[in-house]
């Protein structure tokens, strides 16, 4: 039965080819492998077609395809009900996996306007594309209507993790330059009848309207580049072809516009500027692949290459000239990352990391497909194998885990195990671990120490190096490290560590690349670490599941009847755990995110700027404020429907020196050496906890506000502002903590916190007078032991008083309008840490407890993964 490939629909804002090894075709060339889904099972009658020539594969998902011998060729693999994929390669491909992403299938009516908007659980992270298409538009390739409800498949698309074509190669209009596609989002539409044999195509003259999400990754790109092309794929070359034109809208952050021809479609910049890699294989068998990741400088790109890597030499065309790019070696048929690859860069000299750049443009003219030796690509060599020293991050001296997890290098200040072995048995080998050499390259520093267990309490590593001896049996040695106070990293994995034979001067038998990730001053960002800031925001507010609305709504909620986040003792220790459960969220999305701080001793001029969040307005007393045009938050609009829409604060000069209005850290530091208040009047300042909320917090809140989100509790939380003015809240009570040693004492293996100089754990200050100490009625948050709502669980109490917990919110499904606003919990405790050896370990009920030993003094597990730039752990 004849199957129609043309009819798909593949809408992208695309980038970017990677090929193989060049075949001059002569002969015969066999394609084999298999289709499997995203779980890895496979597909059966799959249509696998190259140059023409198909095949269907088997119901494991296996193929095998003859083909004539050719010098590229053009890989098209489709099935009713998934996303397509398309692979140009130079040579026949051989037992590869080839992953197809499931699409959302609905009947719909040719003769009606057709309107289909992706809703499957996939576009909670990269947002759901919206494709109309008029009444009477769709025809089969004879140009005839269809005879009655026709079959639409949906799927939008993350070519950021490899879904969809993976070559983006380019001619200009003119036909006499090659480039690439710089990719921004993607989607896959599929009109077929009801069998998937036969399917339709848009009729002359009829064009679709679509609303394409911007993949997470350019998001910060987008707003940069307002107009873009619409790109049509061309299966007979490979080539993308113009096909329309796009505008980017802010307030949905998706390029929109029309398409009239049915086929792989982007939404593109192209640019000219392309180079090429030669990835020579050593050790490494093949049939593995090479995933190529944007990393930084030069032209940032969305969509992510993978290159099968099916010869000793490999070639990776049309990348970006000098741009760095991150490799990952993928197992050939698991996809799994494997952490144990090595890159020469240049040929012989192995990089610490394994990011590389990808050299110089291929002069204007010239084949950007060159044939092997491919001279002008530039060359690396990459390994499987582990150097002579392997070392580990966060790992106990126990774990027994078969490879490392990358995932879990991030320090802080506090004291983090690690270990080092032997990779080769043989004789015992002594090291010396060190830092790599200042400045090359720029980024954290770590200090070091000998392991002991258990670990002393108030204790941290202090040497610039270590000597360890490594035993020949490959046995690990724990050791301990720490982030090296005033020298943390600016990006991901730029602190390294290096292992010296011998002595520190000695050869390097292995490097170790981490990342000391520690909450800033916001004003003194670099501008990498700001971009990457406000993008995981933009991402954390658009996607599903555990979202910015959500913790809205939770402050919201918390301000009411008891209001156990304000006006007592939890002030400080539930705000700490909204914020870390909201870093460790971000995180998730940008892992090298902390949550920065707004330091209002002075002038922040870089903070109320058009590039973070925002510039004063104009217009009145109260105006949205102003960003950039690039700026994530450019159009952020609060979602709750008591917070008023858009953004609004007051427009004095919040770029000036506050000059006081916020009591002065030093002041309230000096005066204060009691954590809680003892009288029942809260307005009777007489501690840290409540003068630091009356006299910093109160009128942070007010000053760059007004009437605007932030003054009040119950909307606050819906501008950005309120996260930074936090953090600088909970850096405020970071250093009160180390300048009073207020972190708790040890009695024996249980940590106290004694009134006064930590936490009110008698009860006194639930009493006498306005609060009951009962376990009915008081004033949730006086008691150490008290469990933090919500995500403890409980709802109810008498209404209007101290004990009530209010209920969550359910948003009305009926309503596309209604927000997300309901909080992760009631019902959720607070989740495991992603690093293990941080609390907590499991999913817990946080009490005010748990919040007050950040840095894990008394026990480094129970530490909580963050600290301040300028707040040591010890002096």
């Amino acid at each position: 039965m004849k199957r129609y490939v043309w009819g798909v629909l593949f809408l992208a804002v695309g980038f970017l080819a990677a090929g193989c090894k060049s075949t001059m075709g002569t002969g015969t060339a066999v394609f084999s492998g298999w289709v499997v889904d995203q779980g890895g099972a496979g597909i059966g009658n799959a249509r696998v077609a190259v140059n023409g020539k198909a095949t269907v594969s088997r119901p494991d998902g296996a193929f095998e395809l003859s083909v004539p011998g050719a010098k590229s060729y053009v890989l098209n693999i489709s099935h009713p009900g998934f996303a397509g994929l398309s692979q140009l390669s130079r040579k026949a491909l051989t037992k590869q996996r080839w992953r197809l992403i499931r699409a959302q299938v609905e009947t719909v009516d040719p003769a009606g306007e057709i309107t289909l908007k992706d809703r499957r659980p996939e576009v909670a992270r990269i947002g759901s594309t919206r494709l109309t298409i008029p009444p009477n538009s769709l025809v089969d390739p004879q140009g005839n209507p269809p005879a009655g409800p026709v079959r639409a498949a949906i799927a939008t698309l993350d070519v950021g993790n490899g879904e969809g074509p993976r070559d983006w190669a380019v001619r200009s209009d003119d036909g006499t330059r090659e480039g690439f596609l710089v990719s921004y989002g993607a989607v896959f539409v599929q009109f077929t009848d009801a069998t998937g044999s036969v399917t339709y195509q848009l009729k002359s003259g009829a064009v679709g309207q679509i609303s394409l999400p911007v993949i997470p990754g350019m998001r910060p790109h987008a707003p940069a580049n307002p107009q873009a092309r619409f790109w049509y794929y061309d299966e007979s070359d490979g080539y993308w072809k113009h096909n329309g034109d796009a505008t980017f809208d802010a307030a949905s952050n998706a390029y929109v516009g029309t398409v009239n021809h049915l086929s792989f479609i982007n939404t593109d910049i192209a640019k000219f500027d392309a180079a090429c890699l030669k990835v020579t294989l050593s050790g490494i068998p093949v049939g593995h692949k090479l995933r190529i990741r944007y990393h930084s400088g030069g032209t940032p790109f969305g969509q992510t290459p993978i290159l099968p890597l099916d010869d000793a030499d490999n070639a990776a065309y049309r990348l970006p000239a000098n741009t760095n790019v991150l490799l990952e070696l993928m197992d050939g048929v698991t996809d799994e990352i494997l952490s144990d690859m090595i890159v020469e860069d240049p040929v012989g000299n192995p990089l610490v990391n394994t990011v590389v750049n990808t050299g110089t443009a291929i002069p204007e003219g010239d084949d950007l497909w060159p044939d092997e030796p491919y001279t002008p690509c530039h060359a690396i060599v990459i390994k499987q194998g582990l150097p002579e020293v392997e070392i580990r991050i966060n790992e106990l001296p126990a774990d027994a885990f078969p490879r490392d997890n990358p995932t879990d290098d991030y320090i802080t200040w506090a004291p983090t195990v690690s270990r080092a072995r032997l990779v080769t048995p043989g004789a015992d080998v002594d090291i010396v671990l060190t830092n790599d050499t200042p400045g090359i390259p720029l980024g954290g520093d770590v200090l070091f120490a000998a392991h002991a267990e258990p670990w002393p309490a108030n204790t941290t590593a202090t040497a610039n190096t270590l000597a360890l001896t490594l035993p020949g049996s490959g046995a690990w040695v724990p050791f301990v490290i720490a982030g090296k106070h005033g020298t943390p990293s600016t990006n991901d994995k730029d602190t390294i560590i290096e292992a010296h034979v011998g002595n520190a001067a000695g050869p390097i038998a292995g490097t170790k690349a981490l990342m000391v990730r520690v909450r800033k001053n916001a004003n003194n960002l670099t501008p990498g670490e700001r971009a990457r800031f406000l993008f995981a925001w933009r991402k954390f507010r658009n996607q599903g599941g555990t979202n910015y609305v959500q913790f809205q709504e939770l402050h919201r909620l918390a301000s009411l009847a008891g209001d156990e986040g304000h006006m007592q003792p939890a002030f400080l220790t539930w705000h700490r755990a909204m914020l870390l459960h909201v870093e460790r969220e971000l995180q998730k999305l940008e892992p090298t995110v902390a949550l920065h701080y707004w330091d209002w001793d002075a002038a922040a001029p870089n903070v109320f700027s058009e590039d973070l969040i925002g510039a004063p307005g104009v217009g009145g007393f109260l105006a949205e404020p102003d960003f950039s045009p690039a700026n994530p938050m450019n159009g952020w609009n609060t979602d709750l429907p008591f917070s008023s829409g858009e953004l609004r604060r007051s427009t004095i000069d919040h770029t000036a020196d506050p000059d006081g209005y916020m009591k002065p850290l030093d002041d309230m530091v000096a005066e204060w050496n009691d954590y809680g208040f003892s009288s029942s009047d809260f307005f009777f300042t007489d501690s840290f906890c409540d003068d630091v909320e009356r006299s910093s917090h109160n009128n942070a809140h007010g000053w760059p506000c007004g009437g605007g989100n932030l003054t009040y509790p119950n909307r606050s939380a819906t501008d950005p502002l309120f996260y930074l003015l936090h953090s600088q809240i909970d850096r405020e009570y970071a250093f009160w903590q180390r300048a009073k040693d207020a972190f708790g004492l040890p009695v024996g293996d249980t940590l106290t916190f004694p009134f006064p100089h930590h936490y009110d754990n008698n009860g006194t200050a639930a009493a006498p007078g306005l609060f009951i100490p009962d376990a009915d009625h008081r004033q949730k948050g006086a008691f150490l032991d008290d469990g933090l709502w919500p995500w403890d669980g409980t709802t109810g109490g008498t209404p209007f008083t101290v004990a009530e917990r209010p209920p969550n919110t359910t948003p009305d499904p009926a309503d596309e309008n209604s927000p997300d606003s309901a909080p992760v919990v009631p019902g959720t405790a607070f989740p495991a840490s992603v690093i293990r050896n941080l609390w907590p370990a499991v999913p817990t009920i946080p009490h005010n407890a748990h919040m007050i030993d950040y840095l894990g003094r008394f026990k480094p597990a129970d530490g909580l993964g963050f600290c301040y730039d300028d707040v040591p752990y010890q002096e």
